[in-house]
This record gives C-alpha cells, structure tokens and sequence, in this order.
C-alpha cells in the first residue's frame, strides 16, 4: 500500500481519485491548503503525488517546480489533468514527471499508471 497525495482544486476530482485508489489499496489524503505543502513534503513525504496542472491559485507546473526544488528525497508524480494528451504529455516531459493520466480515461488507467510509477521507485528484492 503506497500513500498517495492529490493536488487538485476540484473535490470531485480528488474523491474520484480516491475512490479508484483507495479500491487498489492505496491511501489516499489531499491537502486542503497549498501551504501545507513545504511541511508535507518535509516531515511526511507521500510515496506518490498525483497532480492537476489546472488550479486557480497556483498552477500544477509551479507546484511541480516547487516539489522537485524542495523535496529531499525524490517524490514521484504523477499527472492527472482535464487538458488535451498531447499538452499534458509535453509538460510530463518538461516537468519530469513520472508519468499522466488523461481525467475522464478508464479507472483501471489511472491505477496501472500509479503501480508502474510505484513499482520503478521500490528497489528490487532477491
């Protein structure tokens, strides 16, 4: 079971996420303020952030910007956005994220995106 953070500004996005994640027997939190962030990923690094890129506040490539600068460890992400492939794919790239998920794509891709982004991060055993 992997903790798994989502940083979206829609509770029906993060529910959603959840509810999928949760039935793969992940555990899933969201932060209800950005400025939670710096000592979330501080003091109690998830094992997996799934990240919107479209938010009001800030947008998810400035909250990914921020991770990658502060993280002590490297915490991978995840992509989850409502934008077109093709945009979130060049910003994946541009970011370095881990991996994306298009919103609105079958549950099951969302959960065999997160368990290959998860397995690459576990060393291997043997």
């Amino acid at each position: 079971m992997a903790r798994i953070l989502v940083i979206d500004d829609s509770m029906s996005a993060i529910q959603k996420a959840r509810d999928i994640l949760e039935k793969a027997g992940h555990m899933v939190e969201n932060l209800d303020l950005l400025i939670y962030l710096p000592q979330t990923i501080e003091k109690n690094p998830p094992d997996l952030i799934l990240l919107d890129l479209s938010m009001p506040a800030l947008s998810g490539v400035n909250v990914a910007s921020f991770i990658r600068r502060y993280q002590k460890e490297p915490i991978p992400i995840v992509l989850y956005s409502s934008r077109p492939v093709e945009e979130i794919k060049a910003t994946a790239k541009t970011l370095e994220a881990n991996g994306f998920v298009q919103k609105g794509e079958p549950d099951d891709m969302l959960v065999e995106v997160v368990s290959r982004v998860l397995a690459r991060r576990r060393p291997a055993r043997g």
